[in-house]
């Protein structure tokens, strides 16, 4: 993809920085936390609601969720344990309507 012309040789256009960033997205293995996958050497563990009410924990990349439980509470600690468990692990807790609390 080209920039527009006369834009500077220095900086990017957009097009040209999404282009990079896929394409070491892709040659790395490493993704972002916008599209659901870790960061280099990040395991990240999500806290979202089950669809029967419970609230699960998944470790990104993992197609089975960790652990089901009954409250938020319980699920957040398990995500805290299990990213401590690794040396560059973070926890991604989700309200009720799936949205990324802050």
């Amino acid at each position: 993809m080209t920039c527009k012309a006369g834009q500077a040789k220095k900086t990017f256009c957009l097009s040209e920085f999404a282009s990079l960033a896929a394409l070491y997205c892709r040659e790395s293995g490493e993704t972002n936390l916008r599209t659901g996958r870790s960061i280099v050497g990040r395991k990240t563990y999500h806290v979202t609601p089950a669809s029967n009410g419970d609230w699960k924990v998944t470790g990104v990349g993992n197609s089975r969720a960790s652990g089901v439980h009954a409250n938020k509470a319980d699920a957040v600690a398990q995500a805290k344990e299990l990213a401590k468990s690794q040396d560059l692990g973070q926890v991604v807790i989700h309200s009720r309507d799936g949205k990324i609390q802050t």
